[in-house]
């Protein structure tokens, strides 16, 4: 928890991705993360989530059902030898604790 947030990063080493023959690792933006902050009685969730293309609709009929708010989907796949999604999300919904 830093200032208020709370962050979880998820990074994705099970995708295999190369570009121009060289192994992506993680760090270099397949990375999952979801930061959470309090706004008096809600919470607001921010974040990115990194996906196959198999995972872009099943993922983000969940976010939709359960109101989220996508506001991008970018797709990644130039010079790539398989071809994957990164999704950039904002999950700005704003929930009620109780």
């Amino acid at each position: 928890m830093k200032n208020g947030v709370a962050k979880v990063s998820v990074p994705r080493a099970d995708l295999g991705m190369v570009i121009d023959g060289a192994q992506m690792q993680p760090f270099q933006g397949l990375t999952s993360w979801a930061a959470f902050q309090g706004a008096g009685d809600q919470t607001m969730i921010m974040g990115d989530i990194v996906l196959t293309e198999t995972q872009v609709n099943p993922a983000m009929s969940a976010a939709l059902d359960n109101g989220l708010e996508v506001t991008a989907l970018h797709k990644t796949s130039f010079r790539m030898s398989s071809r994957r999604c990164v999704t950039r999300r904002s999950m700005s919904s704003r929930f009620t604790t109780t």
